[in-house]
């Protein structure tokens, strides 16, 4: 009996060390892994955050996207209205153009449009050769091709000069030593004849 009691005492104390000992290992283990699961939470969420940071950026520029969008919207109907206009205004190739010189403006008939405005241009003062007249020139030119050598002219802006005789003392601070501008207006209800 005695064996019993004894025998049953030390097994137990083995068997509850054992118990014991597998508790701490499952603990062990289950620390390590709640670990494991934190260091994993911690990275989705960062990765979440770079993920809500681009998704931040994205929607700034699907914004600025939307907003040029909107305004090429804009000037591309006002360039339409633009066109339809002056297909209106040059309907079976009626009317005539003339320049408006000094103006960038057309005389207000409403009947007449503006073409272009843009700057006086002609031979240079000191050249040989070239136009006798002074032409209005678009803002924007389109360049032809052309060859370099042979005989050619240039064409050359023009300014005012000392044009206190012609506006006055007062007014020729505004004038003097800028462009001479123009204007190229077209009028429907009128005809040219040569």
């Amino acid at each position: 009996m005695f064996c019993k009691v004894v025998c049953f005492s030390i097994f137990g104390s083995i068997f509850l060390s054992l118990a014991h000992s597998q508790d701490e290992d499952a603990i062990t283990k289950l620390q390590n892994a709640v670990l494991v699961l934190q260091h994993r939470v911690s990275v989705t969420e960062a990765q979440l955050e770079k993920t809500q940071t681009r998704l931040t950026q994205a929607d700034v520029k699907l914004q600025q996207a939307e907003m040029n969008a909107a305004a090429l919207k804009t000037q591309l109907a006002k360039e339409g209205k633009e066109i339809q206009r002056l297909k209106n205004s040059y309907t079976n190739n009626s009317g005539t153009t003339f320049v408006h010189w000094g103006r960038t403006s057309c005389p207000g008939t409403p009947s007449t449009t503006l073409v272009y405005s843009g700057a006086v241009g002609g031979t240079g003062y000191d050249t040989q050769g070239g136009a006798a007249n002074y032409v209005c020139l678009h803002p924007n030119p389109q360049w032809n091709k052309y060859g370099t050598g042979g005989t050619s002219s240039g064409m050359y802006g023009t300014e005012y000069e000392q044009v206190d005789n012609l506006f006055g003392k007062k007014n020729a601070a505004k004038f003097n030593q800028n462009d001479i501008v123009c204007s190229v207006c077209h009028v429907a209800s009128r005809s040219s004849q040569v």
